[in-house]
């Protein structure tokens, strides 16, 4: 089992966290490979085009996985 805590904090206040997560465990093992998808979509949509962030193809992008 893993566990994890979370904290957000803003730009205006670096020093000032807030802990957003719950009990602290994490998703499941099939749920980790949509959260997964999300960090490489933001990456490679956002991160990697920083004078020009592609947010509409960031929102657009899916996964669809089928296992059998």
């Amino acid at each position: 089992m893993l566990n994890t805590n979370i904290f957000l904090t803003r730009p205006e206040k670096p020093n000032d966290f807030t802990k957003i997560s719950g009990d602290g465990i994490v998703p499941c093992i099939w749920e980790l490979e949509i959260i997964n998808h999300e960090r490489i979509s933001w990456i490679n949509n956002i991160l990697k085009n920083e004078t020009n962030p592609k947010f509409k193809n960031y929102l657009k992008d899916v996964i669809n996985t089928i296992y059998v």
